[in-house]
């Protein structure tokens, strides 16, 4: 039987018979601040850490740079893991919180939409109604009320311009037409 092969990684022997370090050694060499333990794990881990980026987010163009967020992270905090065989958890970890601050920012951006020019519209400030939102003050909203007892919200504007609809989804939280009842 043949002698199991070992290939010496800054000076270390890595044991394993086709001489690919363990997550272990990368993890060490990465708090070593070895340069080529950076291109060792990303190449090692990059592809599980963007399938449980995918699984969690779904299809979407930010995956790219949410991927490079967790690795920039990753290197960042690597002097922190306690146990280095414990590596991929420590890297799923940082991507379930990256994850997680990207969900609170769709969340934010989906609740506070941006006016065309892309500032933050003046009915931010108000506090609206939680079941129809910014239609409960507006002079332009008018409460109407079906023959089996449900109400809608019909907004004047829709006569005038097209920009708005006629029955808006509600809750509205932001609407260019906007005008405080007097």
């Amino acid at each position: 039987m043949a002698p199991t092969p070992f290939r010496v990684i800054r000076g270390t022997a890595t044991g394993k018979p086709n001489g690919e370090p363990t997550d272990a050694e990368i993890a060490e060499s990465l708090r070593r601040g070895e340069r080529q333990a950076e291109l060792e794990a990303w190449n090692r881990f990059s592809p599980g850490a963007a399938q449980t980026l995918r699984r969690l987010l779904g299809p979407g163009p930010d995956r790219e740079d949410l991927l490079q967020e967790v690795f920039l992270r990753f290197y960042k905090r690597i002097g922190t893991l306690r146990e280095p065989a414990a590596v991929r958890g420590f890297l799923f970890g940082i991507c379930v919180r990256v994850v997680q601050g990207e969900l609170v920012g769709r969340h934010r951006r989906r609740w506070l939409r941006l006016t065309p020019t892309g500032e933050p519209p003046e009915t931010a400030r108000e506090v609206p109604n939680e079941r129809t939102g910014l239609c409960a003050s507006c002079q332009h909203s008018e409460t109407v009320t079906s023959v089996r007892g449900s109400t809608f919200s019909l907004c004047r504007l829709s006569a005038s311009d097209p920009r708005f609809p006629k029955y808006p989804p509600l809750p509205v939280l932001a609407c260019d037409g906007y005008a405080r009842q007097r």
